[in-house]
């Protein structure tokens, strides 16, 4: 766990904006996902408008939940 944090903890490993890593994520098949009709880009954009209706003051809600498939994504 330690050389893991070590490793990826620096987030030195790819540059890229936001929106670069969501059209990045687009291209990975997740099987466990119910939704494999849709593109990864529309889940994560769907979240992220869900979560900004219930929590309209938590910026970092919103956020955080269109990357939330991408730090995943980048830790892999």
């Amino acid at each position: 766990m330690i050389e893991t944090r070590a490793e990826f903890g620096k987030l030195d490993k790819e540059v890229m904006s936001i929106w670069e890593c969501c059209e990045l994520l687009n291209e990975v098949v997740d099987e466990s996902d119910p939704d494999l009709d849709e593109p990864q880009i529309q889940h994560l954009l769907q979240s992220a408008e869900a979560i900004s209706k219930d929590y309209l003051s938590e910026a970092w809600l919103h956020l955080t939940a269109l990357i939330h498939g991408n730090l995943l994504l980048q830790i892999v």
